[in-house]
C-alpha cells in the first residue's frame, strides 16, 4: 500500500527546501517561485513562520505584501516589502525578487513592472511590534507617496528611524521630512 499525501507549502526556506504553514521544512524540486523567502540564522522555521504571520498582518493593512524576510547572526530582522498596485506611475523600479536582500545602499535594479514598489525594511532584534507600528506610520504619512525614491527604512533606533533616498533624488526638502517624522513621533535622521 502506497499512500501519498499532499503537503502545501508557503515559504522558501533559504536554500534548504519550503515551510509548510505548520512551520516544518520540506524539500520538493518543483515548488512555488511567488511565496515569500525567509533566510534565518538564528531562528527555527517555525518561529520564522510566527513572526512573518505577525509582521504580514500588519503590513496587510497598509497594501503591503513582506516578500522576503532575514535574520542576521545578532539577531536582526529585515524584510523586503512591496506594494502591488495600479495606481504607482509607469517607469518604477525594485530589487529583482529572486535576489537576496541587498547591503543598504546598493543599487541592484531592474526595470519591472510599473505596478511594484519594493524597498528594504530594518527592523533590529527587538521591539518587533513597536517598531513596525513606527514604519506603517511613517510609511502613510510620508514614505507610501515617495516609494519609489526610497532605498530602505531603518527602524532600528529606540524611537526613530532612517530613510535613505535612492541615488538621484535629491528634490526633497529637510524640513519637509523634519515635519512628516514629527507627525510621526519619531524622532532621529531622515
Amino acid at each position: 500500500v502506497v499512500r501519498v499525501a499532499r503537503r502545501t507549502v508557503v515559504a522558501r526556506w533559504a536554500d534548504a527546501g519550503y515551510l509548510t504553514p505548520a512551520g516544518e521544512v520540506v524539500s520538493t524540486p518543483y515548488g512555488p517561485t511567488d511565496v515569500p523567502e525567509f533566510d534565518c540564522a538564528l531562528s527555527a522555521p517555525r518561529e520564522a513562520m510566527e513572526i512573518y504571520r505577525y509582521l504580514q498582518g500588519m503590513a496587510a493593512h497598509a497594501g503591503l505584501l513582506i516578500e522576503k524576510m532575514s535574520e542576521n547572526e545578532i539577531g536582526e530582522w529585515q524584510f523586503a516589502v512591496s506594494q502591488p498596485s495600479a495606481v504607482r506611475p509607469a517607469g518604477l523600479a525594485y530589487r529583482a525578487p529572486d535576489s537576496s536582500l541587498p547591503a543598504p545602499g546598493t543599487n541592484e535594479e531592474v526595470a519591472l513592472p510599473a505596478d511594484h514598489i519594493r524597498l528594504v525594511v530594518m527592523l533590529g532584534a527587538d521591539s518587533l511590534r513597536e517598531r513596525m507600528q513606527r514604519f506603517l506610520v511613517a510609511w502613510s504619512r510620508l514614505l507610501e507617496q515617495r516609494a519609489a525614491s526610497v532605498d530602505y527604512v531603518d527602524l532600528r533606533y529606540g524611537n526613530g528611524i532612517a530613510v535613505r533616498w535612492r541615488a538621484g533624488d535629491a528634490g526633497h526638502s529637510d524640513t519637509q521630512h523634519a515635519r512628516a517624522m514629527e507627525t510621526t513621533g519619531a524622532t532621529g535622521t531622515t
